[in-house]
């Protein structure tokens, strides 16, 4: 039961994290520059997808256990969501000296 919903959430974000990244880039990237940065954010994206089963594949090559991959799996998922919150922290704080000014 706790796989199932574990599974349903992280398949929700994951599928939801690629339209929320495209429009944050529509309002980072100065409008010339817009449709080069979304491509280049979609691209590298695309490069995680082929690279990602290939490592994987390559790490149960190697004998890892489940809890391994899983864990290894996690890494990236973490170090997006710090990134994420740390672009939050960094937008509010020149938003709010923006508004100040």
């Amino acid at each position: 039961m706790w796989l199932f919903v574990a599974v349903s959430a992280s398949g929700f974000c994951i599928v939801g994290g690629q339209p929320a990244v495209n429009a944050l880039a529509g309002h980072y990237y100065p409008t010339t520059l817009r449709s080069t940065g979304i491509g280049w954010s979609l691209g590298i994206g695309r490069l995680g997808s082929v690279i990602g089963p290939l490592i994987g594949g390559q790490m149960i090559a190697l004998g890892w256990s489940n809890v391994a991959l899983f864990h290894a799996a996690a890494a990236p998922v973490l170090c997006s969501t710090v990134l994420v919150a740390v672009l939050a922290v960094v937008r509010r704080e020149k938003g709010g000296a923006a508004q100040a000014a």
